[in-house]
C-alpha cells in the first residue's frame, strides 16, 4: 500500500495547496473539495482493488472506538440531512462528512502498520509544510521591501494567508502539520532530519510572526500533554526488559 500512500500525500499535501483561486467568493473551499473528491474516489477504487486481490489473505483493521464516533457523526449528519429545512445545503455537508470519513478508513488501510508508508508520509508533509511556508513568505516580501524602504515597521494582517483563506488559518494548518515534521525528524536519515528541523523552525518562527493566540494556546496545551504522557508511557514502558528496543512516539 506505499504507492496509496504516496498518492495521497502527493495529492492531499502537495497538489491541495494549490487548489485555489482568488476569483473565486470562496477561494479554497470549493476546489479543495473537489479535488478531495477525485483523490478519494481514486483512492477508493485502488483499495477495492487491493482488497480484490488479497481476498484470500486476512486483512485487519485495528480494533478502536474512535471508528465508532466516526461513523455516529456520520449517521448524525445523514439524520441532519434528512430533518434539513435546507435540503441542498444539508446535503452538501453530509457530502463533506462521507468524504472525510471515506478519507480516514483508507488511510487505516494504507500505511497501515507498514512503517517505510508512514515514514513516506512524514516525508511529503515535511515537503508540504516547506510548501504552505514557501508561499506565505513571498507575501511577506512587499511588506519587508516597503520596511527597508520607508523604515516603518511590517504590519501582519490578514493579507498573509499562504494559500488558505486567511492568516488563522495559515497558523492552524502549520499547528496541525507540526507533529508530523516532528516525526519525520525522529524517523528520518540525516537529510530529512535537517530537512524536517528547517520546517519545525519555519513553523514556529511563522507562527510567532502570525500572532495568532489560539494556535500557541493549542501547542502550549498540546506539548504539555505530550510530555505528560511520554513521562507516564515510558515508566511503563520500560519494566518489560523485552520491549527496551521499541521506540515510543
Amino acid at each position: 500500500m506505499r504507492i496509496l500512500t504516496f498518492i495521497l500525500g502527493i495529492g492531499l499535501f502537495i497538489v491541495m495547496p494549490f487548489a485555489f483561486s482568488p476569483k473565486l467568493q470562496d477561494v479554497e473551499q470549493s476546489p479543495r473539495f473537489l479535488l478531495l473528491a477525485l483523490i478519494v474516489a481514486v483512492a477508493a477504487i485502488s483499495v477495492t482493488g487491493y482488497l480484490y486481490q488479497n481476498r484470500n489473505k486476512s486483512i485487519t483493521i485495528p480494533n478502536d472506538k474512535f471508528h465508532l464516533i466516526i461513523l455516529s457523526l456520520a449517521g448524525i449528519t445523514f439524520v441532519g440531512w434528512l430533518r434539513s429545512i435546507n435540503s441542498g445545503d444539508g446535503l452538501f455537508e453530509l457530502l463533506k462528512i462521507l468524504l472525510f470519513v471515506s478519507l480516514y478508513f483508507i488511510f487505516l488501510m494504507a500505511p497501515g502498520n507498514d512503517e517505510k508508508a508512514r515514514t513516506l508520509l512524514y516525508r511529503i508533509i515535511t515537503l508540504s509544510v516547506l510548501l504552505f511556508v514557501g508561499l506565505g513568505l513571498m507575501q511577506f516580501l512587499p511588506q519587508i521591501r516597503e520596511a527597508l524602504a520607508t523604515g516603518k515597521a511590517i504590519k501582519i494582517d490578514y493579507s498573509i494567508t499562504s494559500s488558505l483563506g486567511n492568516k488563522n488559518f495559515f497558523a492552524e494548518m502549520l499547528l496541525l502539520m507540526l507533529p508530523f515534521s516532528v516525526l519525520g525528524f525522529v524517523d528520518g536519515n540525516k537529510f530529512w532530519k535537517g530537512l524536517a528541523l528547517i520546517s519545525i523552525v519555519l513553523v514556529l518562527v511563522i507562527l510567532v510572526l502570525l500572532q495568532t493566540l489560539s494556535t500557541w494556546v493549542a501547542l502550549v496545551s498540546a506539548t504539555m500533554m505530550v510530555g505528560l504522557m511520554i513521562i507516564l508511557k515510558r515508566r511503563i514502558f520500560f519494566r518489560n526488559e523485552s520491549m527496551k528496543k521499541n521506540v515510543f512516539f
